[in-house]
């Protein structure tokens, strides 16, 4: 069984897990053992964990087998009890805990030690994660919206297409998480470690991010329009195509940055470092650089930008304007004029105020006579 990331000190990366994207991201953890037994089964969760603290609906019944049964039976402590001692012991005793699918909202497990658990798929809405430690957990596809996740160690953990719409990830470590795809809009971040995280494609928009480190992140076709990033330390990220429209990166650190096709429109970038970054295609339309530092000429040489956009003294871009617009297509003249076509001068179609949504415009090359 392959488990993500560095939670296990001194194993190199050795193998991707299918579908995963860019460098690989699997490592065998030492001592651990196979995935063994495992029901396709509904979880639901008791209303009470050991200590009598609410981790979800009452809707399990002590007669259920397997891990539902042992769920509505005893509640969540046993089953952190029998993975702590699984860690302890490498695998040698106790078990790995397997909660994919489980209820847990508004759970309260705060500190708890699931260093490599199963949670793929499950419900932790507004649950209290505070100081967990999730190293190489998997949470693929769960559910996190609202939860409290302050200083929480997630190093290498999974969470690929996961639900963290607000959730509180101040202080938390996620150095070589694995987030791609996954909803991180109105997240807060600040201070958060994102070093070598994976965040393509995923959706950032209005996230906080302050102080964040993300050195070396990719952040391929990420979503950060609105996002704020003051201060953020984005040395050799990779923000190809990333949207970053209307962002705040005041002071942010963008050294070596990758921001090819990045769109930066009105984006904020007072005191912000760009030295060394790489910037073909990338849009500054409307964007704040006047006191931005480590530009250079031949970088800016490459990006677009327009009117809005302010600069430093004696620098400017090298695509002032958007590309031309394609000249507009010639009318069909002479004998086909009188055929079935329709010339581009002749829409809309008279009595319309639009041009019809499902139409595309295709360019008429002009004719002779004949019609050739």
């Amino acid at each position: 069984m392959w488990y993500r990331a560095a939670a296990a000190a001194g194993h190199p990366w050795t193998r991707s897990p299918a579908g995963r994207r860019g460098p690989g991201a699997g490592v065998p953890l030492a001592g651990m053992p196979g995935r063994g037994w495992r029901l396709k089964v509904r979880w639901i969760m008791p209303a009470t964990a050991a200590g009598g603290r609410r981790v979800g609906p009452a809707l399990g019944r002590a007669d259920d087998v397997g891990p539902i049964g042992e769920l509505a039976r005893t509640g969540v402590g046993p089953i952190l009890r029998a993975h702590r001692e699984w860690l302890a012991s490498g695998g040698a005793m106790g078990r790995r805990a397997d909660l994919a699918g489980a209820d847990l909202r508004r759970a309260d497990l705060e500190d708890a030690a699931l260093e490599g658990a199963i949670l793929r798929g499950a419900r932790l809405e507004k649950a209290n994660l505070r100081g967990c430690d999730l190293q190489a957990a998997t949470l693929d596809g769960a559910d996190l919206r609202g939860a409290l996740l302050r200083n929480a160690s997630m190093q290498g953990a999974s969470l690929a297409a996961a639900d963290l719409r607000k959730t509180v990830l101040w202080d938390t470590d996620l150095e070589g998480a694995f987030l791609y795809r996954a909803d991180l809009r109105e997240a807060l971040l600040r201070g958060a470690n994102l070093r070598r995280a994976d965040l393509g494609a995923a959706d950032l928009e209005e996230a906080s991010l302050d102080e964040a480190d993300l050195r070396g992140a990719d952040l391929d076709d990420s979503n950060l329009a609105g996002a704020s990033l003051s201060f953020a330390d984005l040395r050799h990220a990779v923000l190809c195509a990333a949207r970053l429209r209307g962002a705040h990166l005041s002071f942010a650190d963008l050294r070596d940055a990758d921001l090819e096709a990045a769109d930066l429109g009105r984006a904020q970038l007072f005191q912000a470092n760009l030295g060394g970054a790489y910037l073909r295609d990338a849009s500054l339309r409307g964007a704040s650089l006047r006191r931005a530092k480590g530009l250079d000429q031949g970088a800016l040489n490459q990006a677009w930008g327009d009117q809005g956009t302010t600069l430093p003294a004696g620098l400017a871009v090298g695509h002032a304007e958007d590309p031309p617009p394609a000249a507009p297509a010639a009318p069909i003249t002479g004998a086909a004029a009188d055929e079935d076509v329709v010339g581009a001068d002749e829409w809309p179609p008279a009595g319309t105020d639009a041009w019809p949504a499902d139409i595309g415009i295709v360019e008429a090359a002009p004719t002779d006579g004949d019609g050739q």
